[in-house]
């Protein structure tokens, strides 16, 4: 079993640092669709083992602070798509080497607002910054792709 961590609250270093993100409820409704993570090659390699039915991928929720609290199950995901997500220097999205054209779109799929405080949430979210090259994975929860 493999376990993908989602994060009840804001983290330290965010602006919103201990408000609900509400993800969890987000993941269950099925509105947030996918997650970005970094280390693209570890997750390849676990879609792989997932989809061999070698491993089932645990999505879980922190009960309270991360690391020292314990852990609520949220679903299990037999099958996964992985996908490379980038935002280049000029803030532009790209998801499997596709541009993504609407990001406020975006963010609302992984769990954030449609509009500007949506997508400074999600960039700060994953540190992203300006003038910069963020590269990532993209780890879908449903049946969506882009």
């Amino acid at each position: 079993m493999a376990v993908l961590l989602i994060a009840k609250n804001f983290l330290q270093g965010h602006p919103k640092a201990g408000t609900p993100t509400n993800f969890g409820g987000r993941i269950e409704s099925g509105w947030k669709k996918h997650t970005v993570r970094q280390s693209y090659t570890d997750w390849k390699n676990m879609e792989k083992k997932v989809n061999e039915k070698r491993l089932v991928l645990d999505i879980r929720q922190w009960s309270a602070n991360p690391y020292s609290s314990k852990q609520e199950q949220l679903m299990t995901l037999r099958n996964i798509c992985v996908e490379t997500f980038q935002i280049n220097s000029k803030g532009l999205y790209y998801v499997g080497g596709t541009l993504i054209p609407n990001i406020h779109n975006f963010v609302y799929n992984d769990g954030f607002t449609r509009d500007e405080e949506g997508v400074l949430d999600f960039e700060e979210w994953i540190g992203w910054e300006r003038g910069k090259t963020f590269n990532g994975c993209l780890i879908y929860l449903t049946d969506f792709r882009y």
